[in-house]
């Protein structure tokens, strides 16, 4: 509610949590919001909190004005200044990206005195996907990373899946007599080839079930753990909800294809037989199945070695400084100026303190590489 923000002005636009945070219940639409450095700013208009997965996420609107005067360079003439701001081009329907690149690749050359840049598009679709890129505000991830856990998934499935298989067909010798009975009684092959797979889809749908619960119950666990937001019943993951239901259909129909056919082969006059037909007691597949299930079972073995390996030593390799007993403390921008000037009294008065053994002053956090350019 309130205005729009079009042209604030002097004015600000508040996300709804942010507007509960300093104003609680009341309407903070023209009301004083107050921001360190001496600035005051007007309440214009409340916005909903924006979803977690949005690539260009914030939680308060300032006008441009504020970052001119704190000596940002985003004026028209210097559009090229681009590590400030972030700026977007809407193309044709059906334009061809590398060819846009190539045509304004040195385009910046030409305006700047910074002549070896070059200017790049990267379409909004692959934001997520491109973590090399500098000035990327979104939460990104390699193709190789996600290609690494769609590989896990699968074979992680792929386990699964011959688990049933091997159960099935192990046990179908106990159905070889009631598959019998019903050939005998004029049953057709595609009747029983089809009750077989609606078995199979049952019990997967069933596991499919469960394992909604199961994540449902465990996410917030999850989520804290890996400082991510996801819930596969939030309104964004209505495709991930309704692709998970044709796998699971795929799965079902994948898992009972094989125990239906070798069942729907049955022989009728196996069931007056003392042993079961050859096609069920001597099945090389199954001995090729398990062995396959054992290879992919030893193949995740190595990989969460390796892995494990690599966070131990990750979290026991050096990193140059004593992480223990060690606070950084962040200093508000237009501080800095002020705090450097006076950079000897402030580090002896914290040293003063009782407890502390040592004190300095930096640009960053010596965990952060960082570079001065921009604002951040």
């Amino acid at each position: 509610h309130g205005q729009k923000p079009l042209n604030l002005n002097n004015g600000i636009i508040l996300s709804e949590s942010v507007a509960l945070k300093y104003f609680g219940s009341d309407n903070p639409v023209g009301k004083i919001l107050s921001i360190a450095g001496g600035h005051n700013f007007t309440v214009k208009g409340v916005i909903e909190n924006l979803p977690a997965n949005m690539h260009f996420n914030f939680n308060i609107l300032l006008p441009i004005s504020l970052a001119i005067s704190r000596g940002a360079e985003v004026f028209p003439e210097k559009w090229y200044r681009f590590a400030e701001v972030e700026t977007y081009i809407e193309t044709q329907p059906k334009a061809d990206i590398n060819s846009l690149n190539s045509k304004i690749r040195y385009l910046k050359a030409e305006y700047s005195e910074y002549k070896n840049d070059e200017l790049i598009l990267q379409p909004i679709r692959n934001i997520h996907l491109e973590p090399d890129i500098r000035y990327n505000y979104a939460t990104t991830i390699s193709h190789s990373t996600l290609l690494t856990f769609a590989i896990i998934a699968f074979l992680l499935l792929s386990i699964a899946c011959l688990n049933y298989i091997i159960l099935t067909v192990g046990l179908s010798a106990q159905r070889i007599k009631s598959t019998g009975i019903r050939l005998i009684f004029g049953s057709s092959k595609f009747l029983i080839i089809v009750g077989i797979l609606l078995e199979s889809i049952f019990l997967t749908f069933l596991a499919w079930i469960f394992s909604i619960v199961l994540i449902e119950l465990l996410s917030s666990g999850i989520n804290q753990l890996l400082d991510i937001d996801l819930s596969l019943l939030k309104k964004y993951s209505g495709p991930i909800f309704s692709t998970s239901i044709l796998v699971t259909m795929f799965i079902g129909i994948l898992n009972g294809l094989y125990p239906a056919i070798l069942l729907s082969n049955t022989d009728p006059l196996a069931i007056f037989k003392k042993y079961t037909s050859p096609k069920v007691s001597k099945l090389k597949i199954l001995k090729s199945l398990v062995i396959i299930q054992f290879s992919i079972g030893i193949i995740l073995l190595i990989y969460s070695g390796t892995i494990n390996n690599q966070l131990k030593f990750m979290i026991s390799k050096d990193p140059g400084f004593d992480r223990e007993n060690l606070i950084s403390i962040g200093l508000y921008d237009e501080s800095r100026d002020k705090l450097f000037n006076i950079s000897q009294p402030l580090i002896d008065e914290i040293k003063s303190i009782h407890g502390i053994e040592n004190a300095s002053l930096s640009c960053s956090s010596p965990s952060i590489i960082s570079t001065s350019a921009g604002l951040a």
